[in-house]
């Protein structure tokens, strides 16, 4: 159980990672160089801002978690916290398993993306929100649950991603550390 809290710590270090890069760095820098988001604008086309959303902060992600994960298996989190993933055999994860765990790592996160922004950003003053959006942020939260249950049935070493990419999170060997290796 302490090895899936320290995976889980790993995790929320990342995301904290990411959003203050994404959100305080590429979303303000493409603000300034092309005056948007103008969120009252964009809050009326669902479509263009999920698109924003998409170009600065999603795919943003996606490449840090697959770069990261192919390059040695450690994202920024994991290596503060001593891990790595690897492929179940031990050795380094490929790129197919390293998308393949991306983009099963992330439905939830996505599908919270689009059900809070389409048909209309829930925050919009009068919106109430589509039954597809509420629907679509209990489904995230229920994915959220299996894959937290599933890590902790696995001692940490797997969630759903980690099972279907055929990838595991392991602590990083003392030789590799000694190297200078991920």
């Amino acid at each position: 159980m302490l090895f899936a809290l320290r995976r889980l710590l790993a995790y929320i270090l990342d995301i904290a990672i990411l959003y203050g890069v994404l959100a305080g760095g590429l979303q303000t820098l493409t603000s300034a160089l092309f005056g948007v988001p103008n969120y009252a604008r964009l809050a009326q086309m669902p479509v263009q801002l999920e698109g924003w959303v998409l170009l600065t902060i999603s795919l943003p992600t996606w490449l840090y978690f697959i770069i990261c994960d192919v390059r040695g298996g450690s994202t920024l989190g994991k290596r503060v916290l001593g891990l790595r993933t690897t492929a179940v055999s031990g050795g380094p994860v490929s790129v197919g398993q390293a998308v393949a765990r991306t983009a099963l790592k992330l439905i939830p996160w996505e599908l919270t993306h689009i059900s809070v922004l389409v048909p209309n950003p829930m925050w919009n003053p009068g919106t109430t929100p589509a039954l597809s959006q509420t629907v679509g942020l209990v489904a995230a939260n229920l994915l959220m649950l299996v894959y937290l249950i599933v890590l902790a049935l696995q001692g940490g070493r797997r969630s759903v991603h980690d099972l279907i990419a055929g990838t595991s999170v392991e602590p990083r060997s003392e030789r590799a550390a000694a190297q200078g290796q991920p």
